[in-house]
């Protein structure tokens, strides 16, 4: 998996939100996505035990007011805008020098 894509997704998304002031679902195939902030939405969040989790934590939480929830759907499966989304996160993080470059 490339959970730093995911993440970097997440955030990008975000960021979109804020400057065109519009607050976003997001929709995603990790479940360490919403598992990280699910306290949030008032669930019990995991643990954030690295750098990368523990910035993106923090980021969801000091940007919460742009996310309208979060939403979880299969992945693979066909499901059109995620299939882009990942096309796209891949392009992303190639283009960063993060291929084979793990986080934990």
């Amino acid at each position: 998996q490339q959970i730093g894509g995911e993440l970097y997704a997440v955030i990008q998304a975000v960021e979109w939100a804020k400057y065109y002031k519009t607050p976003i679902w997001i929709v995603h195939d990790y479940e360490g996505i919403q598992e990280w902030v699910a306290d949030l939405w008032g669930g019990r969040a995991w643990q954030s035990k690295n750098r990368w989790t523990q910035e993106y934590q923090a980021f969801v939480h000091a940007n919460k007011a742009w996310i309208i929830g979060m939403r979880s759907v299969r992945s693979h499966t066909g499901i059109h805008w995620n299939e882009e989304v990942d096309a796209e996160a891949r392009k992303a993080v190639d283009a960063a020098g993060l291929v084979n470059h793990r986080i934990w």
